[in-house]
């Protein structure tokens, strides 16, 4: 369980394991991605292959990630919610809200593409 960082074609990539109730878990998912800003990052990827469930505090922290990369004129896409996790997403309609692919191949590569209006 927890948050791993690693880079793939110069994207940072958190791969998200295990299950955040908002917990440790949780603030160590915020710390990456507040690290990841300070940093000066403008793309990230959040990897949910491995997160089985999440509470609203912890998807309270992807919305703000997500509002303070749109703010500041990058974005987070995330990939490779199943199961729970993308019902979740769905029922919430954060599924679409978020810039989600099926696998973590197709979302460094919508980096590429040019942003649709």
């Amino acid at each position: 369980m927890g948050v791993h960082r690693r880079e793939r074609s110069g994207i940072v990539v958190l791969d998200i394991s295990g299950e955040f109730y908002g917990d440790k878990e949780t603030d160590h998912l915020e710390a990456a991605i507040q690290n990841e800003l300070a940093a000066g990052s403008l793309h990230l990827i959040l990897n949910l292959v491995a997160c089985s469930w999440m509470n609203s505090t912890a998807l309270g922290v992807m919305m703000r990630a997500k509002m303070a990369y749109d703010a500041r004129g990058g974005n987070i896409r995330i990939c490779g919610a199943e199961r729970r996790m993308k019902s979740l997403l769905v029922v919430l309609r954060l599924y679409d809200w978020f810039d989600h692919h099926e696998t973590e191949a197709d979302a460094v590569e919508a980096f590429a593409r040019p942003a649709e209006v």
